[in-house]
């Protein structure tokens, strides 16, 4: 309904399978509102933190998104997100431990912030991934100030992700 290609159906069914438990996400790269993984589970009566570095974007999805920033469902941080600052970022979030979802849309380094993330707890990880390559394949090497090139030597395999998950869920 309202994400790029159709994620938010695809996380509305995972979710109806596996449940939730306190509603709450965290959509890093969220954008200006008008092609979002997150809106409709707002719109569902989830809350959450937006975080991205479009200082243009944030306007307009506060514009848009009015009546969710007065009820105080969704608050919005202005953030180059990097390996660096993502726990800080969190900190300053208020986000708990144990929250449902985060949805990773920054482009190029998602695999990196992921791995970096130690106290999240998540049900359903929402990640991008590059189809292109196969095996345990991560694209360019990290580097945490770069944006997506408009290349397609970015960004990891999906197996390389099922890994990284694997592996976070064996170190808790």
């Amino acid at each position: 309904m309202f994400s790029q290609g159709g994620e938010d159906g695809t996380i509305a069914e995972n979710l109806r399978r596996i449940g939730a438990t306190n509603r709450y996400f965290v959509d890093f790269g969220s954008g200006d509102s008008f092609e979002n993984n997150t809106i409709l589970l707002l719109r569902q009566g989830w809350s959450g933190l937006w975080i991205d570095a479009d200082s243009a974007a944030i306007t307009k999805a506060k514009g848009h998104l009015h009546p969710e920033f007065e009820r105080k469902t969704l608050s919005v941080m202005e953030a180059f997100i990097t390996v660096e600052n993502i726990e800080d970022l969190f900190r300053r979030g208020e986000v708990s431990e144990e929250f449902d979802l985060p949805s990773l849309d920054i482009d190029r380094n998602g695999y990196y912030v992921w791995d970096e993330i130690t106290h999240d707890r998540p049900r359903v990880v929402v990640i991008e991934y590059n189809p292109l390559f196969t095996d345990n394949v991560l694209g360019d090497p990290l580097r945490s100030q770069a944006i997506w090139d408009g290349t397609s030597r970015s960004g990891a395999s999906l197996k390389a992700l099922e890994e990284l998950g694997s592996r976070k869920d064996t170190d808790r």
